[in-house]
């Protein structure tokens, strides 16, 4: 099958939104892969913090617009840094 030349770049912008998507929902094996997948998905103006006291921690999200709220990613620190980029994101479901 031959593809036109708006089919073929329809399929191209596809695939690059997939691969993009699949990066952003995949839980990162170690905490400096989220770190760094926070720092290159999160969207300008949002921060990720990461609070720790004694016997417990706290991952916030802060809003472009100074809201700031925890996130619970339901599975420790890496999934709730995950869930905080797929919230920035606008992937909150």
């Amino acid at each position: 099958m031959e593809f036109t030349n708006s089919e073929s770049n329809d399929k191209e912008a596809a695939d690059i939104a997939t691969k993009l998507l699949d990066d952003i929902f995949s839980t990162p094996p170690s905490l400096d892969i989220a770190i760094n997948k926070a720092a290159k998905h999160l969207p300008k103006g949002f921060i990720v913090n990461i609070k720790i006291e004694h016997e417990g921690y706290c991952v916030e999200l802060e809003g472009a617009g100074g809201s700031c709220s925890n996130v619970d990613g339901g599975d420790g620190i890496i999934s709730d840094i995950n869930e905080a980029i797929c919230i920035a994101n606008g992937f909150n479901g």
